[in-house]
């Protein structure tokens, strides 16, 4: 592994971890989820099971364009999701 590619699954996962953690505390404040795959996977899987299966699924994703050869999508995903974690982090704060 390069350390392109470890830096990118860094922030990756970095970013993952903030998104979980404010869309926790925007349920929490009554807030709902704006992701249709998440909100059903939080209805199927329950308060935390979601959690497992969208980890599963991004790290799955991380993983195939890292195989590909393609850290450029790792960062970009990361990008999205830190997005992502920052509107929720503004929706509560």
């Amino acid at each position: 592994m390069t350390t392109h590619e470890l830096l990118s699954l860094i922030a990756f996962v970095m970013a993952q971890l903030a998104d979980v953690l404010t869309t926790l505390r925007a349920l929490r404040h009554g807030k709902r989820e704006g992701n249709p795959i998440v909100a059903w996977a939080m209805r199927r899987f329950g308060r935390y099971g979601w959690i497992v299966v969208k980890l599963v699924i991004t790290c799955l994703a991380a993983w195939l364009a890292l195989r590909a050869g393609l850290p450029i999508i790792v960062w970009a995903v990361a990008g999205l999701t830190a997005l992502v974690a920052l509107h929720n982090y503004r929706l509560v704060r």
